[in-house]
């Protein structure tokens, strides 16, 4: 039997949680099917990881300036290439893509939902066209993310699956090998406590840093790990409040696993969150987690069996959550033990399966 030609449609490849889930999940697809990839913008640290594991992965590092030219580019890929399926990820991907695939006469397209829809309904008639217009199949990354969808877009007629994100241990280990621990300048005696997200609003690093200063006095030091749209009034506020010395920001990182190696707390505390991968790390590096009750992330955690579940936009109730997991190292073993066992429920070559009944 032929394999069928699919092209995994991404703005870009550096690093994330989307971009850690491709890096997972496709080395286990590419036995059954024939992958390529396609960035739009930027190839980045996940997509030259793939490269060097065999994969084809196209970068088109569209501008406004060539946008036009490139996307003609991207059809005529489609065509040559003789895809199968185009399989779209994230904003532009989904618009550029699916239009693509339309045009190159794809027979199958899909589209996966990572995120919770927050946008005004009735400025959705874009994607309205491209989802229930062209999209045969939607993936969410949750049962959130595919209720999210359902409202959103109630005129959808195609088929609509819940996969959840994968994680590969050998994987995220053998980065843990491959670094030497880094510094984070911590004292003895010091709570080391860490955010892993964009610097953007669905994220709630602002009770994350309210939480921070209602716990100044005592022995912590936060860390926040990401970039994004809200890096300099995240800064403002820091420096606001007087917590140079206690909330460091990190910038982008590839090293995820050796900073959680350095971590005695994990923290989420999104105000929108269709999945959280990063979760599932910190379960993996052995941190005992507290998010927030929102999206998928209850999903992830099984209520409150693998972490503690806290109201969103709460710094008064995120602030006694820390103090508890502080002080009672029993509960930080509990929840730390519960989360490794459950990290069977997301390993690849199971998520990997789901996919295979789509695709092939």
């Amino acid at each position: 039997m032929k394999k069928k030609k699919i092209a995994i449609i991404c703005d870009d490849l550096t690093v994330g949680g989307f971009s850690s889930l491709q890096g997972t999940i496709l080395p286990f697809l590419s036995g059954k099917i024939n992958i390529t990839v396609v960035c739009l913008f930027a190839k980045g640290e996940i997509g030259r990881e793939l490269e060097s594991k065999g994969f084809e992965v196209n970068c088109l590092k569209i501008n406004k300036l060539n946008f036009l030219l490139k996307f003609v580019q991207l059809i005529l890929f489609l065509r040559r290439e003789k895809i199968d399926i185009v399989h779209t990820n994230l904003f532009y991907a989904h618009a550029i893509g699916q239009l693509a695939a339309i045009l190159a006469g794809v027979k199958k397209r899909i589209a996966q939902l990572h995120s919770i829809e927050t946008g005004d309904k009735k400025k959705s008639s874009f994607f309205r066209y491209f989802f229930i217009g062209s999209v045969h199949t939607v993936i969410s990354v949750s049962k959130a993310v595919k209720k999210s969808f359902e409202d959103y877009f109630p005129d959808f007629k195609g088929e609509n699956f819940v996969i959840h994100n994968a994680i590969d241990l050998n994987r995220f280990k053998s980065f843990l090998k491959e670094k030497e621990q880094i510094d984070l300048n911590v004292v003895p005696g010091e709570f080391v406590i860490m955010s892993i997200g964009s610097l953007k609003w669905q994220k709630g690093y602002k009770f994350l840093i309210d939480a921070a200063e209602k716990l100044k006095n005592r022995k912590n030091k936060f860390f926040i790990v990401g970039d994004g749209p809200d890096k300099d009034a995240i800064k403002k506020m820091i420096m606001e409040k007087k917590l140079e010395n206690t909330v460091f920001l990190l910038g982008w990182r590839t090293d995820i696993a050796d900073l959680l190696s350095r971590t005695d707390l994990f923290v989420l505390p999104s105000v929108s969150e269709g999945f959280g991968i990063v979760l599932l790390e910190a379960f993996a590096a052995g941190v005992p987690v507290i998010a927030t009750n929102v999206g998928g992330i209850p999903e992830v955690t099984d209520g409150n069996s693998c972490a503690i579940l806290v109201s969103p936009e709460n710094s008064d109730i995120l602030a006694k959550k820390i103090i508890l997991l502080q002080e009672d190292e029993k509960m930080r073993h509990f929840l730390t033990k519960n989360a490794f066992k459950r990290l069977g429920k997301f390993d690849p070559e199971k998520i990997t399966e789901e996919y295979e009944k789509i695709f092939i």
